[in-house]
């Protein structure tokens, strides 16, 4: 392995997937399917933890060359983060590599003093000369002063950065400080994330000259625009800043912090989850929202504030909310319509351009039309004279020229409608005469059914007198059982049958008569 010198120099600024190819080719290495998995989208998202040494020399050269890559991210998980020193040669990485002892197996090539340096030193690099790189994430590796040192030299020259995050990365108060001091030039940079970085109260004063810094030179810079009248548009100040898991920044720290931001014009989200924070700091935090009128969102969880605190910061954090969104909305409304009348003024033109093309071509069409109109009186008369004559009705002349169909398509066309319809009128009319059928049918039915109604219930009633009679005097009703069964059943009859005729009706009468008669027998 080369020098961290020899590793980055060298070689024409292409782009990285194309360097990672000719150095992996190089070094008769495979080419990392963790490296090509973002590559289309120009991002680089990697393992620490997973990658070799043979693996690393590509990936350090690509990050160094490289100059269209808008977004870098590293992360490490490993729990052994204890950089070894000593290892910073060569031929002591490589001796190490061939006979590390079991122990150190585990611990990832990475925490080395020779391959974090060479790591950092081509970040900074990119950083340093690619202006499409916008996003860098440094996620769990160790970063003392003397490797922070290397990072800034490379941030500090950056003008394109918008999200920086150092995550788990415990810098402490003398790199957050160095830190800052590097970002603080960086005019597009909108989220700065330094959770779980071992911040103490004594970083509050950075992030102070920090915040105070920025807005300067933002106030400059849009002094400058005004004056050259030209508008660039990017002069912004921090959106979101990420100071969770500090937990030694403690109530004065807030208190300070609350104090530094209180006059802040652009901070949107504030990250302040597990600080430390009591009742002091929450009325801290109270009192700063009260105040300033852009935060719309504080992140409070795993912190020991008393309840009334937390929902008072809630209801005023949403009230809040509700206003931005309801400014959003009147905002992109008035947009919309603003679109709406630049496209309808778009339309009125286009449509004033074709009326005044169809405007001409009308003219110039009449103009022809009483020219042909003048040729063809001049021929009728001609024709008048010779004897001949011409149907107006069988010719339309002003429709002549839109149809393309000739008179016997028409004719044909026409004909075939009139049958259509002649066969349509038909069928109407068939309809109706079967409509009138059915309701009459329907109609003689029911008076059949009310008739048969009305005789079954003479039938019933005789019969139930001429049962008691029989039963009084013979004891018995083996007769009539015979006559109920035949009732049951002219009452589970369907209604369908009994509307066939009216024949059934007459029937039923001569049954009921010679009910009546039987009953006048036993009587007498």
């Amino acid at each position: 392995m080369q020098d961290c010198k020899e590793m980055n120099d060298g070689g024409c600024h292409e782009r990285f997937e194309y360097v990672y190819k000719i150095l992996c080719h190089e070094r008769c290495t495979k080419q990392l399917p963790a490296v090509e998995a973002y590559l289309r989208e120009k991002h680089l998202r990697l393992c620490a933890d997973r990658v070799e040494l043979d693996d690393w020399l590509p990936i350090i050269g690509g990050i160094a060359r490289n100059r269209d890559l808008t977004e870098i991210t590293i992360y490490s998980r490993s729990r052994r983060r204890k950089v070894r020193e000593r290892i910073n040669s060569q031929e002591k990485l490589e001796t190490l590599w061939r006979y590390r002892a079991k122990e150190l197996q585990q611990q990832p090539i990475i925490y080395t003093n020779l391959l974090l340096r060479c790591l950092l030193n081509s970040i900074a690099i990119c950083a340093r000369e690619s202006s499409a790189l916008k996003s860098l994430v440094l996620d769990g590796i160790p970063l003392s002063s003397k490797y922070l040192r290397i990072l800034c030299d490379g941030l500090f020259n950056n003008r394109s950065l918008q999200y920086v995050a150092l995550p788990k990365c415990a810098i402490g108060d003398t790199g957050c400080d160095m830190v800052l001091n590097a970002l603080q030039n960086i005019p597009n940079l909108w989220t700065l994330n330094l959770s779980s970085c071992c911040l103490t109260c004594r970083s509050v004063a950075s992030l102070a000259l920090f915040v105070k810094k920025r807005k300067a030179n933002i106030l400059q810079n849009v002094w400058n625009d005004t004056s050259t009248e030209k508008r660039s548009g990017k002069n912004h100040g921090l959106y979101t800043l990420i100071l969770s898991k500090n937990n030694k920044l403690n109530d004065n720290g807030i208190r300070q912090l609350m104090h530094v931001l209180r006059d802040d014009l652009w901070l949107k989200t504030l990250g302040l989850r597990h600080c430390g924070i009591t009742k002091t700091g929450a009325e801290a935090i109270l009192e700063f929202i009260q105040t300033n009128r852009v935060v719309t969102a504080i992140d409070l969880r795993e912190n020991d504030i008393p309840l009334q605190i937390l929902r008072s910061i809630t209801k005023i954090l949403r009230t809040k909310d509700e206003r931005v969104s309801g400014k959003k909305k009147s905002l992109d409304w008035k947009h919309e319509k603003e679109e709406k009348r630049s496209n309808r003024r778009s339309i009125s033109r286009s449509n004033r351009r074709s009326i005044s093309r169809s405007e001409s071509a009308h003219r110039q069409f009449v103009n022809t039309k009483t020219l042909e109109d003048s040729v063809e009186s001049h021929d009728d008369m001609e024709d008048l004279r010779k004897g001949e004559y011409i149907d107006d009705d069988s010719v339309d002349l002003d429709n002549l020229e839109e149809s393309e169909l000739s008179p016997e398509e028409l004719e044909s066309k026409l004909s075939s409608l009139t049958s259509c319809n002649e066969t349509l009128e038909k069928e109407i009319e068939k309809n109706k005469k079967l409509v009138e059928e059915e309701k009459n049918r329907r109609a003689e039915a029911e008076k059949t059914c009310e008739k048969i109604k009305s005789l079954l219930e003479r039938l019933k009633d005789k019969l139930v007198v001429r049962s008691w009679n029989y039963s009084q005097e013979n004891g018995g009703n083996q007769v009539f059982d015979g006559l109920r069964g035949i009732l049951k059943i002219l009452e589970e009859f369907p209604m369908s049958k009994l509307q066939a005729t009216e024949g059934n009706s007459n029937e039923i009468e001569t049954i009921v008569d010679t009910t009546e008669v039987e009953e006048i027998h036993i009587k007498g």
